[in-house]
């Protein structure tokens, strides 16, 4: 039975970087339970915090990505999936650097936000979306060959199932985002705005938000699966 050291090294740096998202994650978005009203953006200590949590949130990030970089690195070693996926990820930080440049210039005045700066960024968003989930189903790909090889089909099976699940929510995503641009162009939104609705509106209304919720709750319950995938397959490779 063959033994994969490199891809067991490397799934379990893109372990460790799934975990350190999840906890950059977390301190992200704690800052919802803030109430700013009654706070003093003044204080010291206020801004302090504030200054910590976003650095914290910052270098967490950087880690998880030099983590995941360098296990599907040394993954694809083992199998050329994780190759792959390895210049996905650097696309994806090109992409996500392009993305923050921009918007901190706007922040800074020194470009203005105009429509044609809104359609990039919001089709940099998109294709990030995307390229994250292909991303997910060549690692699942990879993990699953190499644990056939190792007559581990119980966890292969799991990964399999990850892989159906990104990919019916990718085809959804997609499907919204190009429902999106023709309710744009169709003026839908500003009937929505406008409360014109019309029997028309609502059907188109209904079936974005249900697309929407669809896509939400498969991408969670992926995203938890695929942990506990990694946590397993890590394990299971030499």
């Amino acid at each position: 039975m063959p033994s994969f050291y490199n891809a067991k090294d490397g799934i379990t740096k893109v372990f460790a970087a799934q975990i350190l998202l999840i906890i950059s994650s977390v301190v992200s978005y704690s800052d919802v339970f803030i109430n700013y009203d009654n706070i003093n953006m003044e204080s010291k200590l206020t801004m302090f915090l504030l200054t910590i949590m976003m650095l914290f949130t910052s270098v967490f990030s950087v880690l998880a990505f030099v983590l995941n970089v360098m296990g599907l690195k040394i993954a694809g070693k083992d199998d050329k999936r994780f190759t792959i996926a390895f210049y996905f990820s650097i696309v994806l930080l090109v992409l996500t650097s392009f993305d923050t440049v921009s918007n901190l210039l706007i922040i800074n005045g020194v470009i203005t936000s105009n429509t044609v700066i809104a359609a990039i960024n919001s089709t940099i968003e998109i294709v990030k979306d995307i390229l994250i989930m292909i991303e997910i189903i060549l690692v699942c790909l990879g993990l699953c060959n190499l644990l056939n090889q190792r007559n581990e089909t119980k966890t292969a099976k799991s990964g399999k199932t990850i892989i159906v699940m990104y990919l019916i929510s990718l085809v959804i995503t997609i499907f919204i985002q190009i429902f999106s641009l023709i309710m744009k162009n169709n003026n839908y939104m500003e009937e929505i705005k406008n409360q014109n609705f019309n029997d028309t509106t609502i059907i188109i209304g209904v079936v974005f938000v249900l697309a929407l919720l669809i896509v939400m709750v498969i991408t969670l319950i992926a995203e938890i699966k695929y942990l506990v995938f990694l946590g397993k397959a890590k394990n299971r490779l030499a």
